[in-house]
């Protein structure tokens, strides 16, 4: 996955963790990153499974990569249902979700917690630059 993608599910992730910040907004916002999180994870099952089937075919790096990205989606995809699903259940709070979710993004921009970054799994590219 290029950078410029790479880029843009950041960017997207950073508008769910926002809207958690918000009261009730948090609910629908969670309820939607959840839905996101399996879709995510169910087209990285397919895009694994066709990676390795090319290379078991071929034993070219390009479907191994293809793999590799799979892999990463699906790993991604279930933290983002278990992040949404946290998200609606403490922004049913109308209290709660400012107090809990503002620390945790603002310690995650010092990097004090670990997060997952897109790419963390995948050093080879799928096309050729």
């Amino acid at each position: 996955m290029d950078s410029q993608t790479r880029g843009i599910f950041t960017n997207i992730e950073r508008g769910f963790d926002v809207a958690a910040c918000i009261p009730v907004v948090a609910i629908a916002s969670g309820s939607l990153l959840a839905v996101a999180g399996k879709t995510q994870a169910f087209a990285g099952a397919v895009i694994a499974a066709i990676g390795a089937l090319g290379h078991h075919l071929s034993k070219n790096p390009k479907w191994e990569a293809m793999m590799k990205t799979g892999f990463e989606f699906i790993a991604h995809g279930g933290l983002n249902v278990i992040k949404g699903v946290t998200q609606a259940a403490i922004g049913s709070s109308l209290i709660g979700s400012p107090l809990v979710f503002i620390p945790f993004y603002l310690a995650k921009e010092a990097k004090a917690i670990p997060s997952f970054n897109y790419g963390a799994f995948n050093d080879l590219k799928f096309c050729s630059a």
